[in-house]
């Protein structure tokens, strides 16, 4: 999945456009958005900091904060997590060395207008 894809995923779900999401606003909301999408990005579909941070017109440091604010935000947002229909507790995690220790190497698809996580493997 591109990112751009991601964004357009993110934004449609948070109720924010694509243009706000990839903007400077520092709109609570918008900036929530940019730190589900960095998350999802780097844990999920295994992008590099650097490629977030041009797209989204972040330095390497905030792209590192946002990560652990887009799992945040996401653990407890209950609602989001439904209409990005990610399901947390029947995914598990390949471990593999990284930033944080762990790299989740997931999978995110889109089949008949619903998203769906599943595992992948390098």
């Amino acid at each position: 999945m591109s990112l751009e894809e991601l964004i357009t995923i993110v934004a449609k779900a948070m109720g924010v456009s694509d243009e706000e999401i990839v903007s400077t606003s520092r709109k609570r909301k918008i900036a929530h958005a940019r730190s589900v999408v960095t998350y999802a990005a780097i844990r999920n579909l295994g992008y590099r900091g650097t490629d977030i941070a041009k797209v989204l017109s972040l330095s390497a440091p905030t792209v590192s904060q946002n990560i652990d604010k887009g799992k945040f935000f996401l653990d407890r947002n209950e609602e989001l997590k439904i209409n990005l229909s990610i399901n947390y507790q029947t995914t598990s995690l390949i471990a593999q060395p990284s930033y944080c220790g762990y790299t989740l190497l997931l999978c995110l698809t889109e089949t008949e207008g619903q998203l769906s996580l599943t595992r992948s493997s390098v």
